[in-house]
């Protein structure tokens, strides 16, 4: 009996030893799978930041790429701008033609400028002088009453009629007429403002028929 309890008490111990061993071996498993669950989540976090900040760098990267092509665009696109308008600018300022210059200016001129300002009185009048020196009376009022409709100055339309007239040979109308366009004239200039220095009426001339159909104004100029 004695060996009996002997032998159960080395084979409880032999259990219990057995027991510790694998819970000891148990323990050991669930910290080094702790620790490898532990490393991976690091490395999977580790891995994701540098994802993220090498995704971040590249779209930087893309950022300043892109902002001297954007430079370039909108450089571009204003330079083509401002051409298209000193393209739709240029003729306008080309084919203009002056109240003086109307009496002399071409038929071309005039019909080019109707081109580009369809509503210009001025260039209506030159075209009316420009008929008038090509012998078309009738065509010449025509053009005369159009461009008073359009704005044309008064005095500039008087003396065009006061021309077709002196043509046919009415002196007295003719000379009437260019009296009105002088005085056209100077209510146009003082509407412009107070002279402070000499008061001029701009560069008219006589119409020629009014000085070779009517002899000028039939009066002197200056008291002899």
């Amino acid at each position: 009996p004695r060996s009996q309890r002997v032998t159960g008490v080395q084979t409880c111990a032999l259990r219990s030893g057995s027991e510790a061993g694998s819970e000891a071996d148990s323990e050991a498993e669930a910290g080094a799978d702790s620790e490898a669950e532990a490393e991976a989540d690091s490395g999977a976090d580790s891995g994701a930041d540098s994802g993220a900040d090498s995704a971040a760098e590249a779209k930087a990267g893309e950022a300043d790429s892109e902002a001297p092509s954007r430079l370039v665009r909108f450089a571009s696109s204003l330079a083509v701008s401002c051409l298209l308008v000193a393209s739709l600018a240029l003729p306008w300022t080309l084919t203009e033609i002056s109240v003086e210059a109307a009496p002399l200016a071409g038929p071309d001129a005039a019909r080019w400028r109707l081109r580009v300002d369809p509503w210009d009185g001025v260039a209506m009048i030159a075209a009316g002088w420009a008929s008038r020196r090509a012998g078309h009376t009738a065509r010449a009022r025509a053009r005369v009453d159009e461009a008073v409709r359009m704005g044309a100055p008064r005095y500039a339309a008087l003396e065009l009629r006061a021309e077709l007239h002196a043509g046919e040979g009415d002196c007295a109308r003719a000379r009437a007429l260019f009296d009105e366009a002088l005085a056209a004239r100077a209510a146009a200039a003082f509407d412009e403002g107070v002279p402070t220095e000499r008061l001029t009426l701009g560069g008219f001339t006589l119409p020629p028929s009014l000085v070779s159909e009517c002899g000028g104004l039939g009066v002197p100029l200056a008291p002899e």
